[in-house]
This record gives structure tokens, sequence and C-alpha cells, in this order.
């Protein structure tokens, strides 16, 4: 019963903020498997992480078709990525059922991208991302899909090393993006879970410190599809 109130006093949150702030969402041991991980994908990387990838680091690439709409077909080629894979999907399922509580009842939960965004130190505004919502990267007919990200600090996050700030004002949401938003920043310890709406204006800071700024960040939807039909990311059926 305890799981349930608190879901519904999240889901509640969510629909009124955009955001939902969890702390200690993983135990040491799951940050310590996401850390290696990331870690792993970075080393792994053959062009340059900052200027060629935009920062982001995915576990998966040239999946089938059949492999990015599957749930078995993709925890086998998730679970071959890296050497703690299977630790990371294990906590990736986990935020599915959280996922479930936030989206609309009548969306069927699936994984829509999964991903690392890794800031390395001393790289100013080469690292820094501007106002936007997750919805303004898809056309007009996949942006009516509603998709919530799992954005999960590997790292204490600060304003100095890269963290994200949210627009907290409902005035701001209705409005282009724009760089005069001031935002609310968020100031967490390794650990802290930040899922935020699709839609939700927020931007994140340059990592102006000495140290790597990580961050996983999962995101489910409903099956997002172009106007022409093909999948924009993923579709894996996250709900049995």
């Amino acid at each position: 019963m305890g799981d349930e109130t608190h879901l519904v006093s999240n889901a509640a949150s969510f629909a009124q903020r955009g955001y939902i702030i969890i702390e200690n969402a993983v135990d040491l041991a799951e940050l310590h498997s996401l850390r290696a991980e990331s870690d792993e994908l970075f080393n792994q990387a053959e062009a340059d992480v900052v200027a060629d990838l935009g920062c982001i680091l995915e576990p998966h690439s040239q999946l089938s078709n059949a492999e990015r709409t599957s749930f078995e077909l993709y925890t086998c080629a998730r679970t071959e990525a890296t050497t703690t894979a299977e630790d990371v999907w294990r906590i990736t399922q986990r935020f599915a059922t959280i996922a479930r509580s936030l989206l609309p009842s009548d969306v069927s939960v699936h994984l829509f991208n999964e991903q690392y965004i890794v800031k390395p130190p001393h790289q100013a505004q080469s690292t820094a991302f501007a106002w936007h919502r997750d919805s303004d990267f898809m056309d007009a007919h996949g942006r009516d899909m509603p998709t919530v990200a799992f954005w999960l600090a590997l790292d204490d996050v600060k304003e100095t090393n890269g963290t994200i700030f949210v627009s907290t004002s409902s005035a701001e949401q209705s409005a282009p993006p724009a760089a005069s938003i001031i935002g609310v920043p968020v100031v967490a310890r390794a650990g802290t879970l930040v899922v935020i709406d699709g839609k939700l204006l927020h931007r994140s800071a340059p990592n102006n410190s000495d140290k790597f700024r990580r961050v996983y960040m999962p995101q489910f939807s409903g099956v997002v599809r172009r106007v022409d039909g093909e999948l924009v990311a993923l579709a894996v059926p996250m709900e049995k």
C-alpha cells in the first residue's frame, strides 16, 4: 500500500509540475554498474564524444527493426552490450514501472530511447544544452505522443558541472524557448532521479568542473512514428 500511495503522489505532482525528483532512486551497487557502463561506452567511442556525438552515448547500435520492437530480442542485444549491461537493464525495467504510473492509461509503455549523457571536464559551452522540450525533436505527427525521460545523476550535480534547469512558469511553458528564461537548477547527489515530461522546458549547463558529469537517461512512451510511418527510435514493449 505504501508503494501505491507513493506512486499516486508522484503522479499527481508530475501532472501538476511536469517533473518529479526522486532521491536515492538506485542503490550503491546499481550506481556502480551504471557508472561502469558509462565509462566503458566512453572509452569505446571511436568519435569525439563532445564534438561528434554531442555528449550522447548509446549502449546499442545498428539494431534490426525486430530488435527495436521486441522485448525478448532487445533484451538479448542489450544485455550483451557491456560488462554490466544485465544490471543496467534490470534498472531500466524497474523505471518502466514508474513510467506506467505517469503516462496516460491508454498509452502502452515502450522504451523509446536509452542513452548516457557524458560531459567531460573543462568543456565550457560545448557541453551546454539550450532550452528545449524533448518533444521539439519530433515531427508534428510524433509530437502528440506523451513521453517521459528518466534523467538519473551518476555523479553529484550542481550549476557548475552541467546539471539541468527546469522551467517552473506556466507562461514559459506555452511560449517558444528563449534565452531569457531563468529556470530552477537541480542540485542533487548521485543516484537522484529527475523524471521529465516530454513537453517540459529544460536545459543543462556546461561542465566547468575538473571531473566528468555522467547521466543515464532512458525515455518511455507509446510507439512513436514519423509522418511516413517509420519508427522515430526504439519501440520496445515494457508491459507483459
